[in-house]
């Protein structure tokens, strides 16, 4: 189930109708996504555990496992499968002093290198057969290899809109500096009220965390902070038309391209997208460190994270390419009432800048119309950008 040393504090008992005494580990991870989108059930940071035969989804905040409570259903869509009910009911502890946090169910050191031996042999063995020396591993696969890795990067949440990323980056800067580790990126998610901050190592967002609950001015802003899980879902973008989730399952599962087990596709087509999620952090982290084409079409990976349900590009700004202007008839009567009425144009204007449009009305010697134009601002949105460029012209 869950692996690593920090355990969350507040569970909830999962009970619902799989076959064996545990769910199987497809099913594993869409309990663990759905759980950490608040959307879907008002869930956050979380972990999947095991407690004497009974299964714990364990909170990292109170107030997230109190939110999950008060829904009252809870159903995973399972991709042309129907749904699945299950049953939260708040997990009562015997004894507090031993059962404040439960026990997770541990991988042993021996169980953990030999299936690392196992993966390391289908690496080689795949290596082989595309004619590269025996015994030899490329680099870039070496990395599934590693030991899961702690977060580098954080979470600030309750970042109002009031505080514009020029002062988010000055605070992060004062407060990093305190334990001497000041490099670092910041990418905020204004739709969430968030902002990630991505260090060079992990050892310098833990000290981050540390010194935030001192720091009196990231008290004032009334910011709060959390470490970010290492997802194991990537974004795959610029998918071609009519590539299938089974052949997104084919090539992310092949050691070449991806080199993990593959749990789940959902296909995102009015994005040209897809959300395609590992068994494991570390196959994730192996995909986004290579590059991709399907058919012959470069194809774009981001890192997703499902308790902020969004992509994070990093320093890379994404790519998308603005609507083109759209040029409507304007009859020369109405046009020539319009230039009398100065207030009337400028509530029309307004209320297009609204949509992210400008307005380009027509000069006296050329054709009657006006051009609907995308206004600069709609270029300065960060991650909602994409849903607003392809619903711009259903807008205005």
């Amino acid at each position: 189930m869950a692996e690593g040393a920090r355990m969350c504090a507040f569970p909830v008992l999962l009970q619902g109708a799989w076959e064996s005494p545990d769910p199987p580990k497809i099913l594993r991870n869409k309990i663990l996504r759905y759980f950490q989108s608040r959307k879907k059930s008002g869930g956050g940071e979380c972990e999947i555990q095991k407690q004497g035969g009974q299964i714990l989804v364990c909170f990292a905040q109170e107030e997230v496992r109190q939110r999950v409570l008060s829904q009252k259903t809870h159903e995973l869509d399972l991709a042309g499968k129907g749904t699945l009910k299950v049953e939260v009911s708040l997990y009562e502890t015997t004894d507090p002093a031993k059962d404040n946090v439960p026990k997770k169910e541990v991988f042993s050191e021996k169980a953990l290198r030999e299936e690392s031996q196992a993966r390391e042999m289908e690496v080689q063995q795949d290596y082989h057969l595309r004619g590269g020396p025996a015994g030899e591993v490329p680099h870039v696969e070496k990395d599934i290899l590693d030991c899961p890795q702690k977060s580098s990067q954080v979470v600030l949440e309750n970042v109002e809109e009031n505080i514009h990323l020029e002062t988010l980056t000055l605070l992060v800067d004062n407060i990093s500096a305190l334990s001497g580790d000041s490099t670092f990126h910041i990418e905020q998610i204004n739709e969430k009220k968030a902002a990630v901050v991505t260090f060079q190592q992990s050892t310098a967002a833990a000290n981050f965390l540390k010194q935030c609950s001192k720091n009196h001015r990231f008290q004032e802003y009334r910011l709060t902070a959390r470490p970010l899980e290492l997802t194991h879902v990537i974004k795959v973008e610029n998918i071609p038309a009519a590539t299938s989730s089974e052949f997104l399952t084919l090539y992310f599962e092949s050691p070449k391209c991806g080199g993990g087990q593959v749990s789940d596709i959902q296909m995102l087509p009015r994005e040209d997208s897809a959300l395609v999620t590992f068994g494991d952090s570390q196959a994730a982290l192996t995909a986004l460190k290579k590059q991709h084409s399907l058919n012959g079409q470069s194809v774009l990976v981001y890192p997703f994270y499902s308790s902020l349900e969004t992509v994070l590009y990093g320093k890379e700004k994404p790519q998308i390419k603005m609507p083109e202007p759209i040029s409507v008839p304007l009859d020369p009567y109405i046009w020539q009432f319009l230039q009398g009425k100065y207030k009337l144009i400028q509530e029309l204007e307004k209320e297009m800048a609204n949509c992210f449009c400008e307005l380009i009305w027509p000069q006296a010697t050329c054709e009657s119309k006006v051009i609907l134009s995308p206004s600069a601002t709609l270029a300065k949105q960060r991650t909602s950008i994409k849903e607003l460029v392809r619903s711009w012209k259903d807008k205005v």
